[in-house]
């Protein structure tokens, strides 16, 4: 799943608010402001299944390749 929070300077803070009100699923923050490669890794680490939620900016309008790629 894909939760769109357009603040990077507050992504994280609503990632954790996330995690307190659902504790089971694994999360992970995705930005455009990030290090391509540490951008690469979040994205292939959801798409092989290993997060639940995707907390993330607007990036995935964009057009980032999610389509089952992996290392």
């Amino acid at each position: 799943m894909f939760f769109v929070h357009n603040r990077v300077e507050t992504i994280h803070k609503t990632a954790e608010r996330l995690r307190a009100l659902v504790p089971e699923a694994r999360f992970a923050v995705a930005h455009g402001q990030m290090a391509e490669d540490a951008l690469e890794q979040v994205m292939v680490d959801f798409v092989a299944g290993r997060w639940d939620v995707l907390v993330c900016t607007s990036i995935i309008e964009s057009g980032l390749d999610i389509r089952g790629r992996t290392r």
